[in-house]
């Protein structure tokens, strides 16, 4: 395997982990802007994770659901970074 890919396939990956990651911490610091499905349940670090992860990856399906303007648009902030990033990993792998 050519050592520039494996470099780019690395880089990659740490740009999305990175990703989940912040918006996590974002999600959690506006936990109070989100609603849980299950309405007996109370809002924790690990739904923000799951939230961040689902959004990132384009799936979008958790058990916590944006409620106001500000919760919305990081939600969406969130979706146009993941099309963004998406397509500039594509793009460096095709050079």
């Amino acid at each position: 395997m050519n050592p520039k890919y494996v470099n780019r396939f690395i880089q990659a990956i740490a740009i999305q982990f990175s990703l989940i990651f912040l918006f996590s911490l974002i999600y959690y610091s506006i936990i109070n802007d989100f609603k849980p499905v299950i309405t007996t349940k109370e809002i924790e670090y690990l739904d923000c994770l799951l939230l961040s992860t689902t959004v990132q990856a384009c799936i979008g399906v958790t058990n916590i659901l944006p409620q106001t303007p500000i919760s919305i648009c990081t939600t969406i902030l969130q979706q146009m970074t993941s099309i963004i990033t998406s397509l500039f990993i594509v793009f460096t792998f095709t050079l």
